[in-house]
């Protein structure tokens, strides 16, 4: 998907029936969420639920806005139009439920009476379409008191604590997107290094992002501490101010970015990256003796 085609659909999907978003932060009842939560779980089959744990991470897990919107995606990708989540797609549903609690008027949308969740095909989308993109779906939830309304995961996404290191990781993330979309252009017909798969390909960094962002913090430690929000995914990104900033990472990703791509279930499996240990300098003390 191009970059005008994703932000059209991220834009589509956020105004759909949902167009007041700004109006404040969440301010839901969560106990009443939880217990409606905790009802739903005991609602579903018996082997999704005794014993074991959602296959599907928490929203909360993700560690900055570009991995929680990736993923948020490719699982409405996957698993296209239905009726029912809680009933064909159990973890899903538990992962989306989740997800749409953190949305910015949870009274208005009643996120803690959902029961039910279901992907429709947007009424605007071109019938011709065989293949439906991002923004050709609806999310719809059903209440517990019988109504059915529209909601948009988009705003639900935003997050209004996110620390300073959290912003400047989705900031510098979004200052490479660029580079990420060439590369993946340039690889359309790649399949998975690792398992040769051609279905949900992701581009990824073998020399891990998070190293990346922590050696080039090491060369330029003075970084910005306030910043700007994305026009339609109000995702942190580096202000006006900070091109110069943006623009040494922007060189030093090009420079030493090691890419490839991998389809999500590999990307998902490597193994996290470690922060070296740095050893700590040892203060001088004269030996014994030396000093009267």
């Amino acid at each position: 998907m191009t970059s005008s085609g994703l932000e059209d659909a991220l834009q589509s999907l956020a105004l759909d029936g949902d167009d007041d978003a700004d109006a404040g932060k969440e301010t839901g009842d969560n106990k009443s969420a939880t217990n409606s939560f905790l009802s739903d779980l005991c609602s579903l089959p018996s082997d999704q639920t005794n014993g074991t744990e959602s296959n599907n991470p928490s929203p909360n897990s993700f560690e900055s806005y570009e991995d929680l919107k990736n993923y948020t995606i490719s699982q409405i990708l996957k698993i296209g139009v239905c009726p029912s989540l809680k009933q064909e797609h159990p973890d899903a549903y538990i992962y989306f439920r989740e997800l749409l609690q953190r949305h910015p008027e949870p009274q208005r949308k009643k996120v803690a009476m959902i029961v039910d969740i279901s992907f429709k095909r947007y009424a605007k989308a071109r019938r011709k379409r065989r293949t439906l993109s991002l923004g050709d779906y609806q999310i719809l939830v059903q209440t517990s008191d019988g109504d059915e309304d529209s909601i948009s995961w988009v705003k639900s996404m935003r997050r209004e604590d996110y620390s300073v290191e959290k912003k400047l990781t989705s900031a510098m993330r979004h200052a490479i997107e660029l580079q990420i979309k060439k590369f993946r252009s340039s690889n359309r017909n790649t399949a998975c290094v690792d398992c040769g798969v051609m279905s949900t390909l992701t581009v990824d960094h073998i020399n891990h992002f998070e190293g990346l962002y922590y050696y080039f913090l090491k060369l330029h430690p003075h970084h910005p501490v306030e910043f700007a929000k994305a026009p339609i995914t109000s995702q942190d990104i580096f202000s006006k101010k900070d091109a110069d900033y943006r623009k040494l990472w922007e060189d030093y990703h090009q420079k030493e970015s090691n890419l490839q791509i991998l389809c999500l279930a590999c990307n998902q499996g490597r193994p996290e990256w470690q922060c070296p240990v740095e050893r700590k300098e040892k203060r001088w003390k004269p030996k014994e003796g030396t000093w009267k």
